[in-house]
């Protein structure tokens, strides 16, 4: 498949809980986010960082179409729905938090992040498209760690 494009979503350990439960079937962002999950295309990747923890855990890809549900709580967050959702597919999923993929020793090596010594500001908000080649390498060292 050509054109890929390639994304980090930004969650929080609680919500991740929700995502292995489901197995990654669907991703959600809120409102504010709509537009851009819209625009996803089958075949486009998602890895996972989950905030606080400060790793990523899962890859998912996209599997299906575009759909708006707020009347569905998927998530356990209390004040937000996440009703902008794409049905996705399972590539790898990490439910053992040790063998996750940290990104303090990485930050260096990660072309998106123009300014290491601020790191997490490229964290902030929901979601963001990245480089395919850090999203590869990301990609190729979590799957070495979920095998090991």
């Amino acid at each position: 498949m050509e054109n890929i494009n390639y994304y980090i979503i930004v969650t929080t350990p609680d919500d991740f809980k929700y995502d292995i439960q489901m197995s990654l079937a669907i991703i959600g962002l809120p409102d504010r986010n709509a537009n851009r999950l819209s625009n996803l295309k089958k075949g486009d990747k998602v890895i996972y960082y989950l905030i606080g923890l400060k790793c990523f855990a899962a890859i998912s890809e996209v599997d299906g179409d575009y759909f708006y549900d707020d009347k569905n709580q998927l998530w356990g967050d209390a004040f937000e729905l996440f009703p902008a959702r794409r049905k996705m597919k399972k590539i790898l999923l990490c439910t053992n938090i040790n063998k996750a993929l940290y990104i303090n020793p990485l930050v260096e090596k990660l072309t998106f992040i123009q300014k290491k010594h601020k790191w997490g500001v490229y964290f902030q908000g929901s979601f963001r498209s990245i480089p395919k080649e850090d999203f590869l390498f990301l990609e190729n060292l979590l799957s070495k760690n979920l095998k090991s």
